[in-house]
Parts: structure tokens; C-alpha cells; sequence
């Protein structure tokens, strides 16, 4: 009971807010008592949950201590979730609170008791790291990092494990990422490369259901409604539902990871059998895969070998009933040597193949059977011919031939 959990990320404009309030509301759908904390002096998901009303007690009144945190609840009927707002008085107040005993705990010492009346509590921070985030952090078990898929958002988040390492180093609070979740996602060459960068550089899980971007969300904050409660088909609104499926805590989504401790979703178990024994020394086998979203990602298989064939097998979770594409690769010495066809699998099903690579090899290796083309006429034959044929000198075929002997001659 009481898992906090902060949605943080120093950059402005990458849907913080929008997956905070729709991961909350989703979780409440499933069951799940939710607490959201607005702690963001912009008090963006206040107006976006509850559009322009006043309140009279708010979050900035829980920090300076004049209520108590239960005080200051007011319940959303649209998102199903309890909510402490905000109000711009909250942009001043790391000045007063700076010069506190224990400032960095503020926030912790204030949702203490009710955290506990909760199965989960998000807290939306402001796109700082200034002393209300770290109050945040604080009190956080785990935090979750929205980013748009662009260059600058790779870079702050060097800034937001620095400030964990220094909260832990100083004051010994370890807090745990959960993961990344990708938004405003783009089906762009220049998006896929910045997602590959962040796996490539990072050990963060990345969560596997990007958040598209869509006109649908924004129009749901007009409406003060959660996106699958606007637009149920919307992909945005499913993306943000699937990102924390029957999890109070956000488990591990990475895309296509194998043998995960943390499974989440169905499983796809892929095998296939050389029939050639085993592999040449420098040869190795993968299984390339790309998911719904047209992520391509290659995995080494690992190895069983028999008396009668060598079987290379993986165990992929996937999101619930998703299709991938999948091909085998033979690779030496770092080039692709050889795959099989691209086919289509179903998470949840199983793959089973049988391949010869060495028989597909000496296949691509035989020499091709040269095609033979009828040669040509030159130019000067193709002239004489027709005028031969205008002065109706041209009959037969063996008249044809005749004539040519004599061209021939003549030349």
C-alpha cells in the first residue's frame, strides 16, 4: 500500500502531464484507489482534470502547513481518481521553504499518513530540479521519465540520474527508475534513431507502447476527459492504457526483451532447427524482429544442441496480441551470410522452424544459367535489309540468307 510513484522530466513539452493524469485514470479503471499530486506550479493537470475551477485548498497550502494533505483532496468523477491541485502561489515557495530544518522531506512528511489510504500515488512534477522536484523524489519510491523521441531530451536525462546519484550520495534515499515511457512518437527515420541512441546509452528500461502523437489528447484536455474516455479507438488512448496494465507498480515493458525477470504482456517463444549440425566457428544466429510500430531489433539466439540437430530457441514478451515480423539471420564475421523469408507471428503463439543453411548456400552459390538472346542486326545489316525488302528482292528465309552472304561480301 502507498507506492509513490513521480513522473518527472526537467524538460517542458513532453506530455509529462498528459501520462501522468492518463496512467492515473487508468489504473483507477482497474481497480486501484489513486492519489495524483499536482506539483507543478503551471498547475497543468489541475486545468486539465478539472478545467478552470478555484479551489480553496491546494498543494501549496499542504507544503507551508496550513491543512493537513486529506484536507485538500478533491475527488475527479471523469478520471476516477482522488487529486491534490495546484495554484501558481506554488512557483514562490521553494524561497520559504529553503530555509526549513529537513526541506528536502517537506513533501514526504506531508503525504505520510495518507499515502497509506492509497494503492498508488503519482505525482506530476514541474519541469525543474529545483527544490520542489527533489521534495518529489524525496518521497518517491520510483519515478517514470516521459520523453519526446528528440535530441535535447537525451540530454536531460544525464541531468535527472546525476540528481538521483546526489540524493542518494547525500542523503541516502535510493530511488528506483521504472522506465521511459517514448511520447509524441512519429514513424520518422530521425525518431527511430534517437530511440536506438537512448537503449544503446542507457540501462533504463524503455517502456514498449510509445504514446502517438494525436490531436485526440489535446482535444481531451479540452473536454477535461482521460483520451480512451474521449476517444476509445484512439492509438494514444490504448498506448497509455497498455503502458500499466495489472500493475501497481510499473513493471519492465522494454520492446521485445528476452528472458525478462519482470514479464509483462504474452510470450512468443521462437525456435528454430539447423539441420546442417552446428555452426561454423565466427557464425552465429539471430532473430531479427520488428514490432507494431516498425522497431527493428536483432537477438542472438541461444544454442541447444543434440545428437540429431542443433536447435537455437528465445522467449520474447510482447504486448497482448501483438503482431511482430520475424526473420532468422545467419551472420559471419559481423555481415548478414544468409535469412530465411519474413513471416508474421501472433504474441501469445509459438515459432518452429526447421532451416539448412548450408543447402540455401550452395543454392546461392550455383552458377546461374546464362540466358541467350538472339544477337542483334547491326545497323548497316538492318538498312541493306530494308532495302533489299523495298525493291522486293527479299522472299524466303533462304533468300534472306543469301543476300546477307553477298552483303557480306560485298563488304
Amino acid at each position: 500500500m502507498g507506492s509513490i510513484v513521480s513522473f518527472i522530466n526537467q524538460k517542458g513539452g513532453v506530455a509529462k502531464t498528459t501520462t501522468a493524469i492518463n496512467v492515473a485514470s487508468q489504473w483507477a479503471k482497474e481497480g486501484k484507489k489513486v492519489l495524483l499530486v499536482d506539483l507543478d506550479p503551471q498547475s497543468s493537470a489541475t486545468r486539465a482534470i478539472f478545467g478552470d475551477e478555484d479551489f480553496e485548498d491546494t498543494i501549496y497550502d499542504v507544503i507551508t502547513g496550513e491543512v493537513q494533505a486529506q484536507d485538500a483532496v478533491v475527488f475527479s468523477e471523469a478520471f476516477g481518481i482522488d487529486v491534490i491541485p495546484s495554484e501558481i502561489m506554488l512557483s514562490g515557495i521553494e524561497i520559504s521553504m529553503s530555509t526549513k530544518f529537513g526541506r528536502e522531506s517537506i513533501l514526504k512528511r506531508a503525504l505520510a499518513e495518507i499515502k497509506e489510504e492509497y494503492d498508488i500515488v503519482v505525482i506530476d512534477c514541474s519541469p525543474s530540479l529545483g527544490l520542489l522536484t527533489v521534495n518529489a523524489l524525496i518521497a518517491s519510491k520510483d519515478i517514470v521519465i516521459p520523453i519526446c523521441p528528440e535530441y535535447f531530451s537525451l540530454m536531460g536525462i544525464d541531468l535527472i540520474l546525476e540528481t538521483l546519484k546526489s540524493i542518494k550520495n547525500g542523503l541516502g534515499h535510493t530511488i528506483n527508475v521504472r522506465g521511459i515511457i517514448i511520447s509524441k512518437y512519429r514513424n520518422r527515420r530521425i525518431v527511430e534513431k534517437v530511440i536506438q541512441d537512448l537503449r544503446a546509452n542507457y540501462t533504463i528500461p524503455v517502456f514498449n507502447n510509445f504514446i502517438p502523437e494525436s490531436i485526440a489528447v489535446e482535444e481531451a484536455h479540452h473536454k477535461h476527459l482521460p483520451v480512451n474516455e474521449f476517444s476509445p479507438k484512439n492509438s494514444g488512448g490504448s498506448c497509455f492504457g497498455k503502458s500499466c496494465t495489472g500493475n501497481v507498480e510499473l513493471k519492465k515493458h522494454n520492446p521485445l526483451f528476452l528472458d525478462s525477470t519482470q514479464p509483462v504482456g504474452d510470450k512468443l517463444i521462437t525456435n528454430v532447427e539447423l539441420l546442417d549440425a552446428s555452426l561454423a566457428p565466427g557464425e552465429s544466429l539471430y532473430l531479427e524482429v520488428t514490432d507494431s510500430f516498425g522497431v527493428q531489433q536483432k537477438f542472438a539466439l541461444k544454442t541447444v544442441a543434440t545428437k540429431k540437430s542443433v536447435r537455437h530457441s528465445a522467449e520474447l514478451w510482447l504486448n497482448q496480441n501483438e503482431q511482430i515480423k520475424y526473420r532468422f539471420i545467419l551472420i559471419s564475421a559481423g555481415a548478414e551470410l544468409l535469412s530465411t523469408a519474413e513471416k508474421t507471428a501472433l504474441a501469445g503463439g509459438a515459432i518452429s522452424e526447421k532451416w539448412d543453411p548450408a543447402t540455401a548456400l550452395k543454392a546461392s552459390a550455383a552458377p546461374k544459367a546464362k540466358k541467350t538472346t538472339p544477337k542483334a542486326p547491326k545497323s548497316s545489316e538492318i538498312k541493306k535489309t530494308a532495302s533489299i525488302k523495298s525493291q522486293g528482292l527479299l522472299g524466303t528465309a533462304q533468300d534472306y540468307q543469301q543476300m546477307k552472304f553477298l552483303l557480306g561480301e560485298l563488304e
